[in-house]
């Protein structure tokens, strides 16, 4: 896979936009917790589309599928675990604002008068991110792309997956891997149980200053004091490395690059294994 194509990384910006849609919504109808996962946004693999459950009058949900940019509005109350569809469309080729507007409509319908749509949440976005007068793309021009970016970001969910339960369940609290709209990395955050203004948090980034590639990463926060990275592992030739700024974001990175070359997923598994099987007993004990 060539992550570093850069119609993949449009692609990717594209669905960051659009899902500030979901956050948008969860951020206005979720109780607020204190790792902001009220926004969080997940992907299903069976049905290949970003999706956000939030609880207003009932639970509802919203999906945008990749493969088309449709968006579908569902009742989620159901307690076969089935829900309902009540309002779908598309707006190929139309500004995004068009398919603000048809949301605003949609909400005012089932859940009454919604806030003004200004997407003001907790974070900040680029000046021009939304680009709310952009013509949508036709999704046909980006079928093979929306099937890569599900496929990589599935895999990816998959190897979190399987790093956190290399956490000691004795000392951290279990989280749930999802993908969150601000930065729209996926990755999960894990409180110490015996101080929650400690955690660890693992995730695969969209490239940034930190690394002009995909890269898993890993990180330790405490609130009340730095890291100390001077007993920090060394990382072996995999291609994983350290990143300490200081004054801007510290952690251990293992670019997507690094994946390339091995033919299978067991293969894959085994590298991204590695470096967390190295850093999390590192960033237990170094926040313990």
């Amino acid at each position: 896979m060539n992550t570093n194509e850069p119609r993949l990384r449009d692609f990717d910006r594209l669905m960051h936009r659009l899902s500030q849609l979901l956050a948008w919504t969860t951020h206005q109808y979720n109780p607020h917790l204190p790792d902001d996962s009220h926004n969080t946004l997940q992907l299903s693999i069976k049905l290949e589309n970003t999706g956000a459950i939030f609880q207003s009058t009932r639970p509802y949900q919203i999906k945008i599928d990749p493969h088309s940019f449709d968006l579908t509005f569902e009742d989620f109350s159901s307690p076969f675990e089935e829900f309902e569809t009540l309002s779908y469309w598309s707006y190929q080729g139309k500004p995004f604002s068009d398919y603000v507007e048809e949301y605003r409509r949609v909400l005012e319908k089932y859940v009454g008068q919604p806030p003004a749509l200004d997407f003001k949440l907790h974070y900040d976005l680029p000046e021009g991110f939304l680009g709310l007068t952009d013509n949508l793309p036709d999704a046909a021009d980006y079928s093979l792309l929306a099937n890569e970016w599900t496929n990589t970001r599935n895999n990816a969910s998959d190897f979190l997956n399987d790093a956190s339960f290399l956490m000691n369940s004795d000392k951290i609290e279990q989280s749930l891997i999802a993908i969150w709209p601000h930065h729209f990395d996926t990755g999960g955050y894990f409180p110490f149980k015996a101080n929650k203004q400690r955690a660890i948090g693992i995730g695969w980034a969209v490239p940034d200053q930190v690394e002009d590639d995909f890269y898993f990463y890993i990180y330790g926060y405490c609130k009340d004091s730095k890291v100390d990275y001077t007993n920090r592992p060394a990382l072996g030739d995999s291609g994983a490395k350290w990143v300490l700024h200081p004054d801007g974001w510290e952690g251990a990175i293992l670019p997507y690059s690094a994946l390339k070359g091995k033919d299978y997923e067991t293969q894959k598994r085994m590298v991204v294994d590695t470096f967390y099987k190295t850093t999390i007993p590192f960033f237990e004990s170094a926040l313990s």
